[in-house]
């Protein structure tokens, strides 16, 4: 009977043992998981505050295309155009469509300008 009892306390200790090791790294990829989610969140808070630089940004470069000629050899090259925003009592504006592919995280989006006289 001793040798049947070693044998049972031997398999469960092991399996008792394999049980805390899962449980260890278990815990470090949640861990890890964690951290990723929290740099994320951060990512998408700090998105928000930059989002009026940008347009702010964008809008310079729209004010400036036009009279500066890099800029429109760029616009050219580039195949971008541009739509001014209406004004707000200018009344409703048919959407326009743009021959331009849809944006993704690898193509970047283009804006659509106006053709100059």
């Amino acid at each position: 009977m001793r040798g049947l009892q070693f044998w049972i306390l031997l398999l469960g200790s092991l399996f008792v043992s394999g049980l805390l090791i899962k449980q260890i790294f278990l815990e470090r990829a949640l861990d890890q998981e964690r951290r990723v989610l929290v740099d994320s969140q951060e990512t998408v808070s700090n998105g928000q505050d930059w989002q009026g630089s940008w347009q702010k940004l964008a809008a310079d470069i729209y004010q400036a295309g036009p009279q500066d000629p890099a800029f429109v050899e760029i616009f050219k090259k580039e195949n971008i155009a541009v739509h001014e925003k209406p004004a707000a009592d200018a009344g409703p504006v048919a959407p326009t469509t743009s021959a331009a592919p849809p944006a993704s995280s690898k193509t970047p989006a283009t804006l659509a300008h106006p053709t100059t006289p």
